[in-house]
């Protein structure tokens, strides 16, 4: 087999696991934290509507049909994985009854605007500071930039290990 089309074969295969692995994390999170987040949603509607809690029992099992929460783990993945090549990804429940898509759409120019600038800035300053370190090499700046530089990446990513050390 050519090795372009094997280097390929690997990356989609690849690819399509890591989608799959990102897939099951997203799907298993909700479900393996303590608590029941609809359990939440109605205490919180309990407390606020003071309401009848048979009335509020009752919504409950409705909206545990409607989401799904009533099948097995295995059929609400399998719908999940199928919804979501669909791209659909549901009804928020914090934000009942707006779908999840709806939420995303309003909040992605603001998410966009803040990364777009957040790359920028970074970019220049990298390319700014980067070229000061070389222009001045082997110098007190170059040294000090590279332990400034050195000793913040550190900082911001050690707290994200998992070993805690």
């Amino acid at each position: 087999m050519n090795p372009f089309i094997r280097f390929v074969l690997r990356r989609a295969v690849f690819i399509l696991l890591t989608y799959m692995l990102f897939l099951t994390v997203v799907f298993l999170l909700p479900r393996i934290i303590p608590g029941n987040p609809l359990s939440m949603l109605m205490a919180r509607l309990l407390q606020q509507a003071r309401a009848n809690p048979e009335l509020i029992e009752s919504a409950y099992k409705r909206f545990m049909e409607e989401l799904g929460f009533d099948k097995p783990w295995h059929v609400q993945y399998m719908k999940f994985i199928v919804n979501t090549l669909k791209e659909d990804l549901g009804t928020s429940i914090a934000f009942y009854p707006r779908k999840v898509m709806d939420l995303i759409a309003s909040y992605l120019p603001w998410f966009l605007g803040l990364l777009i600038r957040a790359t920028l800035i970074s970019w220049i300053l990298r390319n700014l500071l980067g070229a000061l370190a070389a222009y001045k090499r082997r110098t007190i700046i170059d040294n000090a930039l590279l332990t400034v530089f050195l000793t913040l990446s550190q900082m911001f990513i050690s707290p994200l290990r998992m070993d805690g050390h």
